[in-house]
């Protein structure tokens, strides 16, 4: 029994040992094999590892290109492998030279099309001092920068117009000059040309444009020549092939504005209407202008009699904002021409771009022009109100006491008078009521001239308009049962009036007690929002 015991035992520990052996070859790494890498003499060409200009860099009109590789070249095999090809695909001539044993330089005899694609080829001629080639051509591809062109122009070409104060403003397509500030300025181009000429002082305010500011405005009325000459170099040595010019037209002397001294502004010209006497025009002008010339060039004639009026003329201190006044009146009820000619000048001497002309007329004889109420009138509604309206501007104490009113109001009459459309107007007539208003000669506009004949007027005023009103608060009210129920109302015009009582159910009695002054969006209903059933 024991040998039996023994045995298993012993088998046991055998099969333990085995189970760890097998476990530990699994866990175990490989061991590392041994390789070897055979590398052919020539397997491998030479290839560019560097050029100028860099990868998406723009080609210049004049360049040098360079390429470096990555061993010593064999020279004349390799600059005779070399081609630039153009956009038509055909080589571009020019000169190979080398820095050194593994960078090549080319420069074309002539100026690359600007905006264009070309390609570098290096064909599998070219050799190392090792003898190896490419395995295929080396190709490399460039695209030129835009000629120097003027790209943009303020004022714009053939502009017309332009207000003498406006700078020059020319931008380039491509820098022209290096970033400076302002003190630096000094020695940089100043590329424009004026005709006729223009003192100013120029300035790039960055690498491509250049604004120019005269020192005093622009001639009005002038046609000015500008010009960027040809020659003018960007910052990489490219220059502007042909000039580039073009013209502008400076605004001619203009009038801007025309108002009635203490009128309107800029009514109809051909026909201003009830002028006073002695009314003063405003005329204000574009441009500093020459007095002098105004002087002569300005007039006002009577359209009847062809005579002229002696002027006063006052200017503000720009000599833009002019004041023509008649030395003396206007005849009244006359017709009247104001112009302004082109000979009038700007300080600078242009001739004014189009003539003014003004065709007024000036105030009538005083005279009532209508009345209201009118004449035998019976009003559908009741107004308190009768007034008088005037051809011309009257004087308030010829008025007073020149209009008579049968009856006589309840309420002693208070006249007003408006000096702006020249009526005179009264409040205090009563309701439903035949009226003779008489107005009595001796009327006097502000001139002394007076109406001299009597006007009287019949008319009937309207009735009151019929109204009616609860006099209640907007929330419901409440009365208890046993106490008065008096209800309280206002009318006007009315013989009788009738109130109707409706029952609430509590629903809609909450509701009016939660109106809120009628607001709907507080839930509650407004006791005028009640619609009663039935």
């Amino acid at each position: 029994m024991r040998k039996r015991l023994r045995l298993i035992w012993s088998l046991s520990v055998i099969l333990l040992v085995a189970i760890l052996l097998s476990l530990s070859k699994v866990t175990q790494p490989p061991a590392p094999e041994t390789l070897s890498v055979q590398v052919e003499q020539g397997q491998v060409g030479p290839h560019v590892i560097s050029q100028s200009p860099l990868v998406g860099q723009r080609l210049d009109l004049a360049p040098v290109l360079q390429f470096t590789f990555d061993r010593d070249m064999d020279r004349e095999e390799t600059a005779q492998a070399f081609t630039l090809l153009g956009p038509d695909h055909k080589a571009v001539p020019g000169k190979t030279d080398w820095r050194d044993v593994r960078t090549i330089e080319f420069r074309p005899d002539a100026k690359l099309e600007p905006a264009s694609n070309y390609k570098a080829v290096f064909s599998t001629q070219a050799a190392g001092i090792d003898k190896t080639s490419p395995k295929e051509n080396l190709e490399l591809g460039f695209t030129t920068v835009e000629s120097l062109e003027v790209g943009q122009v303020f004022p714009a070409a053939d502009a017309e117009d332009i207000d003498g104060k406006t700078n020059v403003t020319v931008i380039f397509n491509r820098p022209i000059v290096p970033l400076n500030i302002q003190e630096e300025q000094s020695g940089l181009p100043q590329p424009l040309e004026f005709t006729p000429q223009v003192k100013g002082q120029g300035q790039w305010v960055n690498s491509s444009v250049y604004v120019f500011q005269p020192d005093r405005a622009l001639s009005s009325g002038t046609r000015y020549t500008v010009r960027v000459g040809a020659g003018l170099k960007d910052t990489t040595g490219n220059q502007l092939d042909k000039s580039y010019v073009w013209q502008f037209l400076t605004r001619a002397p203009t009038v801007a504005n025309v108002a009635l001294k203490n009128g309107p502004e800029n009514p109809p010209l051909d026909n201003v209407q009830n002028v006073l006497l002695d009314q003063a025009f405003i005329v204000t002008f574009l441009q500093p202008m020459d007095t002098g010339s105004v002087a002569k060039a300005a007039t006002i004639v009577n359209r009847e009699t062809g005579k002229p009026l002696h002027l006063n003329l006052t200017w503000n201190k720009d000599a833009t904002v002019l004041t023509i006044q008649p030395q003396g009146r206007y005849q009244i009820a006359s017709y009247y021409t104001l112009q302004i000619a082109e000979t009038a000048q700007a300080v600078d001497g242009g001739n004014l771009k189009e003539a003014l002309t003004v065709k007024f007329s000036t105030v009538p004889l005083p005279q009532i022009v209508s009345v209201t109420p009118e004449q035998a009138s019976q009003a559908a509604s009741f107004d308190p109100s009768f007034s008088l309206k005037f051809a011309s501007p009257m004087r308030l104490d010829s008025l007073k006491s020149r209009v008579v009113i049968t009856p006589v109001p309840k309420t002693a009459p208070q006249w007003y008078y408006n000096d702006y459309d020249w009526t005179y107007t009264t409040y205090g007539l009563e309701p439903a009521t035949d009226y003779v208003v008489r107005i009595l000669p001796g009327m006097a506009d502000i001139y002394g001239n007076t109406i001299g004949s009597e006007t009287s007027v019949a008319f009937k005023t309207g009735d009151m308009d019929s109204y009616a009103n609860l006099v209640l608060p907007w929330t419901p009210l409440v009365y208890r049962a046993k106490g008065p129920q008096e209800v309280y109302f206002e009318d006007t015009n009315l013989d009788s009036a009738t109130i109707s009582l409706y029952p609430l159910t509590f629903s809609e009695f909450s509701k009016m007690l939660n109106a809120n002054g009628g607001n709907k969006g507080s839930g509650g209903i407004s006791p005028v929002d009640f619609k009663p059933q039935g």
